[in-house]
């Protein structure tokens, strides 16, 4: 954009002669009058460099507004099932059934309202049939202002003891802002609980924790831990969770296996690996922010996916990231390329199937 308002600017110079071409004279001030009552002419090679500095100033505008976000919208694949949105720090997951209309269910909003939108927008979901708030930590719920309109419900975490009567020497329970702010937008909620699941046509899921009744006081020990289907693929979400959710996931014995994981916390070292291993997982989604100041992911995390037979895809190398399913393989897609891609050193990922560790070296 600054190329959009510098050229325009050289090429007015260039015609004043305020800015001397090569061979000619510079003007100096205005001229009010000419002998003759004619206008000097302007050079030739003057007029064309004023003419490819317009048309560059021009394309340039058409190519960053136009044709770059238009490209990147045409080429995202039409039949996606999940997808981590780009909202760098923060979690923003979509998944759908691709035969569904208006089955898409959004887990978390980031922090930004001008990226999830940008998701949306790239990946044509105009209606949210539900919005899981996994725990109501700023990364996760901060742009529901940016959501709240399309959004036809919500499923929200159990509330920490600081907004429940009585818990935890609480005698009255602060209002809890994030229900509040549901209820200012009209959006109808629920709590979600484990055991509580739906089996309607689109994704299917199940809450696997918390437990009912469970008070704690912090709210990453709350985290929604969903396991759902869409597209022929599973996926299981971790949100926040740490290692103490994790081990108790483990000791309960529940149904952990899917294609897909969206690993905890955006990758913090607090956490069970032996939870990803229980996964089985094909892909491992770690949703986070460059250079961010936690040092998320953490290297312990992901050499115990690299243990695990994971294949990392993280937003900070990849931008927003879609998977889908073709002919029993999983294919991966990607708004940008990492910074490094194995053998195929800087390609970009484009539809990679999922079939062995070296069919899927630009993705390790």
């Amino acid at each position: 954009m600054t190329l959009v308002q510098v050229l325009p600017i050289l090429a007015w110079a260039l015609h004043t002669g305020r800015l001397p071409w090569p061979g000619t004279a510079r003007v100096r001030g205005r001229v009010p009058w000419v002998e003759n009552g004619e206008s000097p002419r302007v050079p030739r090679a003057v007029r064309g460099a004023v003419a490819v500095l317009l048309c560059a100033a021009c394309g340039i505008f058409a190519g960053v507004t136009l044709v770059s976000p238009l490209t990147q919208r045409a080429s995202v694949p039409g039949d996606w099932a999940v997808v981590a949105c780009d909202v760098h720090q923060g979690d923003a997951i979509l998944l759908r059934e691709p035969g569904v209309p208006n089955s898409t269910i959004l887990v978390d909003t980031g922090d930004s309202p001008e990226l999830i939108e940008d998701c949306l927008a790239r990946f044509g979901v105009h209606r949210i049939r539900l919005l899981v708030l996994t725990h109501d930590d700023q990364d996760h719920v901060g742009a529901l202002s940016a959501v709240a309109a399309i959004t036809e419900a919500a499923l929200v975490s159990p509330p920490v003891a600081e907004y429940i009567p009585g818990s935890e020497g609480v005698a009255g329970a602060s209002p809890r802002p994030l229900l509040q702010e549901l209820e200012e937008y009209g959006v109808p909620y629920r709590v979600g609980v484990e055991g509580m699941r739906s089996d309607d046509p689109g994704v299917r899921w199940e809450i696997l924790a918390p437990e009912p009744g469970r008070v704690v006081t912090d709210e990453n020990a709350t985290s929604l831990v969903l396991l759902a289907s869409a597209g022929g693929l599973t996926t299981l979400l971790l949100a926040d969770t740490g290692e103490n959710e994790h081990r108790a996931l483990l000791a309960r014995g529940v149904g952990l296996r899917a294609d897909i994981v969206k690993v905890a916390h955006h990758g913090s070292r607090n956490q069970d690996s032996r939870l990803l291993a229980a996964t089985a997982a094909r892909f491992g989604l770690v949703s986070v922010g460059a250079e961010n100041r936690y040092g998320h992911p953490n290297e312990v995390v992901l050499t115990a996916m690299r243990d695990a037979g994971i294949i990392a895809l993280r937003t900070d190398e990849l931008g927003s990231i879609a998977l889908r399913k073709v002919a029993g393989e999983i294919h991966a897609w990607s708004v940008r390329a990492p910074e490094e891609t194995g053998e195929q050193g800087r390609e970009e990922l484009r539809d990679l199937p999922a079939r062995s560790g070296s069919d899927v070296g630009a993705t390790e």
